[in-house]
């Protein structure tokens, strides 16, 4: 199955002076801990970088919740310095072989 990638996109209305406020180091410390600490196999595995002031999320998951997941995780890390941040969300959904959906005839 090919990949599905979407981007998400927050208001970054002051993203430059919150970057420097915050630092890149701490807001991708932040985020990338808070996927790493994840109770999700899925999340653990997805990366975090900053890129033109934006944070990309990259990785694989295996379903659109766990893309999600991902995204509403990094959201609660980094709290209401969300509003200063764009976030884009390239995670590639890459569905399992070997699920089973005996309501479809696939």
């Amino acid at each position: 199955m090919t990949p599905v990638r979407s981007n998400v996109f927050i208001d970054p209305s002051h993203k430059d002076s919150f970057l420097r406020a915050i630092g890149h180091d701490q807001l991708l410390s932040r985020a990338q801990s808070a996927l790493a600490s994840s109770a999700y196999r899925d999340l653990q595995t997805i990366r975090c970088s900053l890129q033109d002031g934006k944070l990309l999320l990259r990785g694989q998951a295996s379903s659109f919740y766990m893309k999600q997941m991902a995204q509403s995780v990094v959201l609660h890390a980094i709290g209401e310095d969300q509003r200063c941040v764009q976030i884009v969300n390239s995670v590639e959904v890459n569905y399992p072989a070997e699920r089973n959906y005996p309501h479809l005839d696939l």
